[in-house]
């Protein structure tokens, strides 16, 4: 398959993806006792865990970033106050509202 044509689908997949996951979110809340704090760690692990297993399965340098101490603490960092507050705060809009206001 051409870069191209891979590029399109996965710029595609992208915002449908995102959106789904509201939905999803919003479901689940709705219906269930699971918190959006559960949810993001869960989605933060799950996730951190697949790219670490590809990165290793295509060999590449996954543990280099723990050798320089600075670029271990800005990885800390921004995954706590980055990812994990993004993700916190979407997630804690849909379980106050919905799928819709929170985006």
């Amino acid at each position: 398959m051409q870069k191209k044509t891979v590029g399109l689908l996965l710029a595609s997949a992208g915002p449908f993806l995102w959106g789904s996951s509201g939905t999803v979110a919003q479901h689940l809340f709705d219906t269930t006792t699971i918190s959006p704090l559960w949810l993001v760690a869960v989605r933060m692990l799950v996730s951190g865990g697949l790219l670490i297993l590809y990165g290793f399965s295509r060999r590449l340098p996954v543990i280099a970033v723990f050798h320089d101490w600075r670029a271990t603490v800005r990885l800390i960092v921004f995954s706590l106050f980055g990812m994990a507050g993004v993700q916190l705060t979407y997630f804690m809009a849909i379980s106050t509202g919905n799928a819709a206001m929170a985006a």
